[in-house]
């Protein structure tokens, strides 16, 4: 899986995608331990996602309790896709194992749950349309 710092709706429904922004709320919840920041990447394009250097743009907040909230302010009402990451040491990338196995808790918009690798962009996808979209995310450990 490749992370570092970072159409249709998640339910099939058409997006408005004419001239208009709004926030995206992102609310992350199974935290586990309390330390450290979320780090979240917005994407806009299929090629671009889960890579660093061309995230859309990136929100950071620090971890005070077991849910965290975000707010990406401004939107242009599009399709996009979310990959984020606790840090627990600063560093500001997601921590990998010998074999590349995420070592700090992440997440995705729509909750892919990893297996085994992460998700394309359309497994990850969801439309913002509106004033405001709220997206829920639970954070996860990779499990051999």
């Amino acid at each position: 899986m490749n992370m570092s710092l970072t159409g249709l709706n998640s339910v099939g429904n058409s997006v408005n995608t004419e001239n208009g922004t709004g926030d995206i709320i992102v609310e992350i919840n199974n935290i586990q331990d309390i330390k450290g920041e979320i780090y979240l990447g917005l994407y806009n394009k299929k090629k671009t996602f889960r890579k660093y250097k061309k995230v859309y743009r990136t929100e950071m907040v620090s971890v005070e309790g077991e849910v965290a909230t975000l707010v990406i302010k401004d939107v242009p009402y599009n399709t996009y896709a979310i990959a984020l990451f606790q840090d627990f040491n600063g560093n500001q990338r997601l921590d990998k194992s010998f074999v590349g196995a995420p070592k700090e808790p992440f997440g995705f918009s729509r909750n892919f749950k990893v297996k085994r690798k992460g998700p394309k962009f359309k497994q990850a996808t969801f439309g913002h349309g509106e004033e405001e979209t709220v997206i829920k995310i639970s954070l996860q450990k990779f499990k051999w």
